[in-house]
């Protein structure tokens, strides 16, 4: 039976998907941290891009070393599809156990650097068991709400699940009017799946001043899925999240949108 999650405990357990440190403004979320981590990128040498950026790291690769999202995607893709989904996979060497990664990009004035994916691999205690990971990380979070309290905003939602499988759709945020939080709503689909927030999933502000996030978390598909993500920019102009479904792994999915 499947085990229904308050939205207090979805909360609680969020927390350790999260990657930031106080202060910083590249932010991500991982549903398997131990698997993907996501946060600020590290040098590693000039092939991997800058540090400080939007970063993605996995277990079986140096350490789990964060690299360049930027470098992933633009330059060390194994191919791109018609959806501007980026696959990077067929490493070798000490890059062998690396999987696949989709990755996914959400552009605009405000929001071209806030990336959206899957990975697909092994276990790190057993090669012989698939694992998954969705993950989203990206600059300039949103740390108040303030320009866009009392606002109702239309996002265009793109996600990326197992195979490149290909999601649209339309995510409302309702900002209250103390710019405290909000409602989010709305559903993506793909051409087999369709994701659709439970009236549960909130908005809210997690810590304060230079450590201030604009968050959401809830469920979708009656809580077949626990979401969680962040909003970016300084007027909200994106959002990014993982809906993580609680029964089967490779059904997780990533996404991103903006307004």
């Amino acid at each position: 039976m499947m085990k229904k999650l308050s939205l207090a405990s979805l909360v609680l357990l969020s927390v350790s998907g999260v990657s930031f440190a106080a202060g910083e403004n590249v932010v991500g979320f991982s549903t398997h941290p131990a698997l993907v981590n996501v946060g600020p990128s590290v040098y590693t040498g000039p092939t991997h891009g800058a540090a400080n950026e939007p970063g993605i790291g996995v277990y079986s690769v140096g350490s789990g070393a964060r690299i360049n999202a930027h470098v992933l995607y633009d330059t060390l893709r194994t191919s791109i599809d018609s959806n501007g989904i980026a696959t990077i996979s067929g490493g070798t060497g000490s890059h062998a156990g690396m999987g696949t990664w989709a990755l996914g990009r959400v552009t605009g004035s405000d929001s071209n650097r806030v990336y959206f994916g899957v990975w697909e691999g092994v276990s790190p205690s057993n090669s012989s068991v698939p694992a998954y990971a969705a993950y989203v990380v990206g600059d300039n979070v949103t740390r108040s709400l303030d320009a866009v309290k009392g606002n109702n905003y239309n996002y265009a939602t793109q996600g990326v699940g197992q195979g490149n499988e290909y999601y649209t759709g339309t995510l409302t945020a309702n900002f209250n009017a103390a710019g405290t939080g909000g409602t989010l709503s709305g559903s993506i689909a793909s051409s087999s799946n369709t994701i659709a927030l439970d009236s549960s999933t909130i908005i809210y502000v997690a810590g304060s001043g230079s450590a201030a996030t604009a968050r959401f978390i809830g469920t979708a598909n009656n809580i077949d899925y626990e979401v969680n993500g962040f909003f970016y920019g300084n007027s909200a102009q994106a959002l990014a999240g993982t809906a993580d479904h609680l029964t089967d792994a490779s059904k997780s999915v990533g996404f991103a949108g903006t307004r």
